[in-house]
């Protein structure tokens, strides 16, 4: 019984938060669709599996660094978890709210909750190395830009 309340309310807030985003920009709708309309189809969909496969590959690599912690989660949750991340770093004020989820979520059920929350913070220390990275990289890339 606890689970199909915990189901409807999880359904009854993802649905009232979008009915909340689409009355907000009620006003705005025509220009959604018409842009819609106007978009590259091919292109559009390439660039939707191609976010997905990044989800993908974020998921992949926090299984990879919860395993190394001996927690373990299955890549079909460890998706869940990055979408869910996705969905909070929008609607919370700070990036925080999808980490407190994220750790929230996978450790729920098991008392690893120091290691959850430690390889969350792993995966946050490896994604600012990887933002470097590609920092240095686009700099080396384009040295004219930064010449005097």
């Amino acid at each position: 019984m606890r689970k199909k309340i915990m189901a409807i309310c999880k359904y009854g807030i993802s649905f009232l938060l979008v009915g909340a985003i689409v009355f907000i920009y009620r006003d705005k709708l025509d220009e959604v669709v018409d842009l819609l309309r106007g978009a590259n189809v091919p292109l559009l969909i390439a660039t939707f599996m191609g976010a997905i496969c990044l989800v993908f590959m974020f998921a992949w690599r926090l299984k990879l660094i919860l395993g190394a912690q001996s927690v373990n989660v299955s890549i079909f949750n460890a998706f869940v978890v990055a979408m869910a991340g996705y969905f909070f770093n929008n609607f919370v004020p700070s990036a925080m709210g999808a980490d407190l989820f994220k750790g929230v979520y996978l450790s729920r059920g098991s008392n690893k909750v120091k290691e959850v929350f430690s390889s969350i913070l792993v995966d946050r220390v490896i994604g600012l190395i990887t933002l470097i990275m590609i920092a240095f990289g686009a700099m080396l890339s384009h040295q004219e830009l930064f010449a005097d």
